[in-house]
């Protein structure tokens, strides 16, 4: 029952039970809240349209008690538990961020105002120092975070329902990927790495040979690192990625080309996994910059476009539900903006080729 009828003790010995008036009592936002109304049908009365209005306000008594911190630490509990270590750091640094912007109190703060408040507050907090703004894709994962929260919570009772979260309309750029020609320039700089020095192979068939993989198979950086010497067989030419190493949680096998495997020969060692990197990992994508310097490639971003030069190059070449599978993406409108970023690419190609009129000479 969302509200109840009930006479003040102090009021009924005083008066007596006939002459004490009625109240009606419930609970809004985690308080008690009463209303002295006199007759007990008029008290019942008002009873029952204070159940409607609270009904009607999705006000729920038990999950207006629940605190913000439970909220959190449920929804950190369940990362742990199902997301791999960095996406939990993430998730963490995402709602610390809501947490110190907004400084919800209850459960209930979760709501779409407060979301659409932190949109607005992580745009002018970039301004204030001064820095570029944030681009909506980052506002996005973002916004994703909260509302897997958000739902969470709902799920758990935490929240009588959740609020819907609106993704911000991000928009449609061409994709940035290497070339054919800058993986080139990239696999003969390579020449002035030296790092990892600890090998009995020089730093550039190191560094080769991740090039030539991450180019020739489209996978992560991060599951590439992964990669065991148990999960390849060279001699089959395949690799193997464990689910728990991919960030679609699924198993992961693939052929190698003959080029990877000539590359891959080249590096074998007694390290538990093909790619050590036995420094410290920040020094890797700085490794990665200071390559990109050398060979004189200005493109933004890190080893990541590799994937995107993979996927870009073959999307011609396979079906959709194949480049799909081989890039494992979970949504196939994800793949659909390689094919499409392809098209765009073949479009360009063949404007050449464009009947033209002729045009008459001018006098």
């Amino acid at each position: 029952m969302r509200a109840w009828l009930f006479q003040d003790s102090r009021q009924k010995r005083k008066l007596g039970e006939d002459d004490c008036p009625w109240s009606v009592g419930w609970m809004e936002k985690g308080r008690r809240r009463s209303k002295k109304v006199g007759s007990r049908s008029m008290a019942e009365k008002y009873r029952r349209k204070k159940e409607g209005e609270l009904a009607n306000n999705l006000v729920d008594p038990l999950c207006n008690r629940a605190k913000w911190t439970e909220a959190k630490e449920l929804f950190l509990a369940h990362a742990k538990t199902h997301c791999r270590y960095k996406t939990v750091i993430d998730y963490t640094a995402i709602v610390t961020k809501f947490e110190k912007l907004i400084k919800p109190k209850r459960a209930e703060d979760l709501s779409r105002t407060a979301i659409d408040r932190y949109v607005e507050l992580r745009k002018s907090e970039r301004r204030k120092l001064e820095k570029p703004p944030l681009s909506v894709s980052t506002l996005n994962k973002e916004l994703r975070v909260l509302r897997a929260m958000v739902n969470l919570a709902a799920e758990e009772e935490l929240l009588t329902k959740a609020p819907t979260v609106k993704l911000l309309k991000e928009p449609e750029r061409e994709v940035v990927f290497i070339t054919d020609d800058q993986f080139t320039e990239l696999y003969k700089a390579a020449e002035s790495m030296k790092r990892p020095a600890d090998r009995h192979y020089k730093p550039a068939d190191w560094w080769r040979a991740l090039l030539v993989f991450l180019y020739t198979t489209g996978w992560r950086i991060g599951q590439t690192l992964d990669v065991r010497r148990e999960n390849l067989d060279l001699e089959a030419g395949t690799v193997f990625a464990r689910a728990e190493t991919t960030k679609g949680n699924r198993d992961a096998r693939i052929q190698l080309t003959p080029m990877a495997i000539d590359h891959l020969l080249a590096i074998k060692d007694f390290y538990p996994l093909v790619f050590a990197w036995t420094n410290h990992p920040d020094t890797l994508s700085k490794d990665f910059v200071a390559l990109k310097k050398a060979a004189n490639v200005e493109i933004p971003g890190r080893f990541h476009n590799l994937r995107r030069g993979f996927a870009t190059n073959n999307a011609s070449i396979l079906p959709a539900d194949v480049l799909q599978h081989v890039m494992q993406h979970r949504d196939a409108a994800t793949t659909r903006r390689y094919i499409n970023q392809a098209e765009r690419m073949r479009q360009t190609e063949i404007s050449g080729l464009i009947h033209c009129p002729k045009l008459p000479a001018q006098a």
